[in-house]
This record gives structure tokens, sequence and C-alpha cells, in this order.
């Protein structure tokens, strides 16, 4: 196949064993492409090419050739220390479990002993420690407990990791294992795609193997920090660095909306350019389009308006937004504490407990359910109900609503931008970059590069480009 000048550059650099090569790739920029050829220019060489996720190792599999196994993190731990878990594996455990397992009577604890080993376990740390207590705990229960939700932490951990305890194991914890282990990857090459998004265990586990690395990804496109995850691209010495700035999912326009974002917010110097042909910022025309917003609050607010209108769907599945936790929410608010079926709410003894707790706790998921309850109170039940039985399938909607995080990695003919992106012009001028929290400056980028041939801006990001 033929490749533009910037990606035979990468297929064909001399990379020796224990080198490190780094690719910064835009939106668009054909990596996966890329690194295919890498690997079938090296037929004799055996490579591990590590996926953010399973959709994409399962894609990568199909088209990677046989010297490439295709993994993602959790898969390679899962053979190793996984297995001995499988009966009593969990994706998450909550407060209310954790209060009984460790005799707690405050969910703010409860909640701060998983959040403090949930980031021991994405950490590169061999022992948890008081580094792992959240800034929060920290600030809500002063230093003197430090030592309390550490020793909580342990305990719970300790529990966890032991095959024939009851606590259930969690995903991240039979990485951590893992990891620990200090495994040793028998690969000449090692692949770490969408790098930018690697949480500090799983940098740690790779960056620990002697044989040769690509680290291909996007900086700008680095919105996980809230699960831990940290830019291994702006952080790991590397021996090299090379650029894909060619995008082949839109043109020049889109191209240079998504460079002046970038420009003025995050000094990037390198400029995106389009492919040769048309698109268009402006309204979407016709159907479909895909609705990206920030928040799961502003996709119900909108999806509210298409009710009886438009066929409709969610990125993913409906099942994936947990309507049904809202009109749940409701029912404490209004008080009908007995009809509420969700064990987790069950646990507080009335709305404005849940309330003080999420904020207390700087749960912004239920502090959005929170402000969709309030906001629309007796539509509540209606308004899910509808929702849930007039959703339709991805391929069949004519809206499709999405968060950002869930639209990565995807590509839509139209994008609509929601309204709950932050302000980036005061006063006729755009924002200082320090008032601007990098994620925020990500995100607007990754939405706005969904778009392949027309990307209607919300009215902050509009205000802006008319301006730069």
């Amino acid at each position: 196949m033929e490749l533009t000048a910037e990606q035979r550059d990468i297929v064909d650099f001399p990379l020796r064993h224990g080198e490190i090569l780094k690719v910064v790739a835009f939106a668009g920029t054909g990596k996966t492409t890329v690194l295919e050829q890498f690997a079938r220019a090296r037929p004799s060489l055996r490579l591990l090419y590590v996926a953010f996720n399973k959709s994409v190792q399962q894609e990568a599999e199909q088209r990677f050739p046989k010297n490439v196994h295709c993994r993602t993190i959790h898969s390679l731990a899962w053979r190793n220390e996984g297995l001995r878990f499988r009966h009593k594996l969990v994706n998450q455990i909550r407060a209310n479990q954790v209060m009984d397992w460790l005799n707690l009577d405050q969910h703010e604890v409860a909640r701060f002993v998983i959040d403090t080993l949930q980031n021991f376990l994405v950490s590169a740390d061999p022992r948890l420690h008081s580094a792992h207590v959240p800034t929060i705990a920290r600030t809500h229960f002063g230093p003197k407990h430090l030592p309390d939700f550490v020793q909580q932490a342990r305990e719970l951990w300790v529990r966890m990791s032991d095959p024939q305890h009851e606590i259930p194991m969690l995903h991240d914890g039979y990485l951590k294992l893992f990891q620990l282990s200090k495994p040793e990857l028998l690969y000449h090459i090692i692949l770490l795609d969408e790098a930018q998004d690697t949480n500090p265990v799983t940098a740690q586990l790779l960056l620990q193997q002697t044989c040769a690395k690509i680290m291909v990804g996007d900086p700008h496109q680095a919105i996980y920090q809230f699960r831990g995850a940290i830019d291994v691209l702006s952080k790991v010495p590397v021996n090299a660095t090379r650029y894909l700035t060619q995008s082949f999912r839109f043109g020049p326009t889109i191209a240079q909306a998504a460079t002046s974002v970038l420009r003025q917010f995050k000094a990037e110097s390198n400029a995106i350019r389009g492919a040769e042909k048309t698109d268009q910022l402006g309204r979407v025309q016709g159907s479909p389009f895909a609705y990206l917003a920030r928040t799961n609050a502003a996709l119900f607010d909108q999806a509210t308006q298409y009710l009886g209108l438009r066929k409709f769907g969610f990125v993913g599945g409906v099942q994936g937004y947990q309507l049904p936790v809202i009109t749940e929410t409701w029912k404490l608010f209004e008080g009908r504490k007995k009809e509420v079926r969700d064990s987790y709410l069950k646990t507080f003894s009335s709305y404005e407990a849940l309330r003080d707790y999420a904020t207390q706790v700087e749960d912004f998921e239920w502090l959005g359910r929170c402000r969709l309850v309030e906001k629309h109170q007796g539509m509540i039940p209606e308004l899910v109900k509808e929702m849930l039985e007039q959703s339709v399938a991805q391929e069949e909607a004519e809206v499709l609503f999405s968060t950002v995080h869930k639209a990565k990695g995807l590509e839509f003919a139209q994008v609509f931008l929601a309204d709950d992106f932050p302000v980036l012009v005061r006063e006729g001028r755009p924002l200082p970059r320090e008032e601007l929290a990098t994620e925020e400056v990500n995100m607007i980028y990754v939405a706005a590069t969904r778009a392949i041939d027309r990307l209607q801006p919300n009215s902050r990001l509009q205000i802006f480009l008319d301006i730069c």
C-alpha cells in the first residue's frame, strides 16, 4: 500500500534492542496502519501489540500479521494472575459493601478507602502508602486520619488478593498482582497504542521490559486522568520522536479548527493537515448526526427534546447510561425511600444525605443525577420510561448520543457539540492557558475531531473560532 512520507519514515525506522520510539499521531492519521505495516516489514520478529480496550484488540487481531500478539494489558494479566480469581471477580465494589466488610459507619470513609485502594492499584508503587489517600480525604478529615485510611485500604487489599477470601477481586487488582510479579514478556518489540491513556501500573510493567518499544498516541487526546491515566508520551525519555500530522478523516476546515484550539490553549507547534476533501463547520443537515457532550446529564437533557420526534440511540447502547438509576434517585428525592430498589441508594437515610455525600466526595456522576432530578422532578419517571422505550440500535439512529469518553476512537459523518464544554473567550479574548485545565481542552479537541464531513460547534467554540 502507498504510505505518506511520515508513515514510511516510521515503518522504515531502524529500531534497536532496548530503544524507545515515540510516535505522536494526531486524530485520524492512520496510526494503526503504520503499526501494521511496521510489523509486516519484520516477519521474523515476535511483537506484542497492547490495545487500550477489547474492541480495539479484536479489530487489531483481524489486521495484524501472525508474528504479532494482540492483547489488552488486562488480558495479559488474566492469563498469569486473573484466572485464580475468576470465581470472585467483579467490576466494582461499593461503599456500602466496604462498610460491612470493615465495620465502618460512614459512607464517606468507605468511599475514601475504596479510592485509596484504587489509587494504589493503578500506581507503579510496590506498597500502599499515604500518598494514595485522595486529596479530598486529607482536606475533609485532616492529616491525623491518614494512617487509618492506609490501614483500612491495606486490610481490604490483603483480603481481596486472597483467592480463598469472600471479598471479591477487581480487574485492576489482578493487574496489580501481575505488575508486582515483575514478569518477563518474551517479545522483540512492544507496540503500545493509545499511550497517552496509559496508567502508571501499565507503564511500569511495559517499560521494565528490556526489548524495543514503540509508544504511539496523541497527547491531546489524554482524557482519562480521572482513572489514574498518565500521558506516557510526555513523561518517558525516548530515543527518537516521529509525528503523524496528515489526517484522513476530515478535510482542511475541521483540521484548521482543531489546530487553532491546540495552538491557542496548548502551544502546539504542529499543524494538523486535512485530507483533500470538502468539509464544513455549520449546522448539521438532516440525519444521521452524533450529539457529543461531556456529561451524561447533558445527554439526558438533549434526548428529552427528541422524544416522539426522531429516532435516537446511544453509543454502546442505552443500558450503558444507567437511566433507571435516575428514577431510583427521584424516588429518594420524593421521600419514597420504601419504593427504592437500588441497593446502594437504600443505604442513604434521605435524598439530602445522598447529595451531601456526593458533594463531599466529589462524585460528579451522582451530582449530575441529582441535578437532573431537581430540574425535571415529577417528570423523571415518564422521561426515563419513554427514553428507554424509544431508544433504537446505534445503526438505526437518526440522532446518536454519546459522551466524549464513549466516542473516543469513533468517527461520525456529522457531529453536533453540546453546550457543556468550558468557556474559551472572555471579553473578546481567548482565556489564558493557565485558566483552562488541560483535560478540558483535550475534551474539546477529541469531540471536534470525531467529525468527518460536518462539525456544528457549540456557541463557546464558535466564538473562539470567530476571533482566532
